[in-house]
């Protein structure tokens, strides 16, 4: 893991600020390092049918009032993709994108079935025992350039407070 240089330094000037400005300046910074492991991350995905790649997103959520703020790069829980079936052809489709979580209808005796990249996305990138890995999330992580845009972005948060 890389080492990130002045982050320390920027945390100690902010200490002075009051807690409600450096939550929200916290949680900028690592919006903005997410942001940049998630543009790592669409870049670096496999592509088969592209569906992986729009499910990545961010999300940051702070605990403990605030003093520990994490942001998580991964596909939406709630993105999918409907499978229907040409019936002339008798080749599998996709062909609509929804997010949201809902039933699967029985019609005509037929389930829907729906593609959701969260259930298969751990297999992409670390593979099974058949398939060689892809990793895409863990290698962005690793970016320096992840740290550089978090201690930009908490510089530029603490010279405004």
């Amino acid at each position: 893991m890389a080492t990130v240089q002045g982050l320390q330094e920027l945390l100690a000037r902010l200490r002075h600020v009051e807690k409600a400005l450096r939550v929200k300046i916290g949680k900028d910074g690592v919006r903005a390092g997410a942001k940049v492991a998630l543009t790592g991350a669409k870049s670096r995905v496999r592509v088969d049918t592209n569906l992986l790649r729009k499910s990545l997103a961010t999300k940051v959520k702070s605990y403990r009032a605030g003093a520990v703020t994490v942001g998580v790069v991964g596909p939406r829980s709630s993105f999918r993709m409907k499978k229907t079936k040409d019936k002339a052809t008798g080749k599998t489709t996709k062909t609509k994108v929804e997010t949201g979580f809902g039933r699967k209808i029985s019609r005509g005796g037929r389930k829907e079935v729906y593609a959701q990249p969260s259930k298969y996305s751990h297999l992409v990138e670390k593979g099974t025992k058949r398939s060689r890995a892809f990793p895409f999330l863990a290698i962005s992580g690793e970016n320096p350039a992840v740290g550089e845009a978090v201690v930009q972005s908490i510089a530029a948060g603490g010279e405004a407070a």
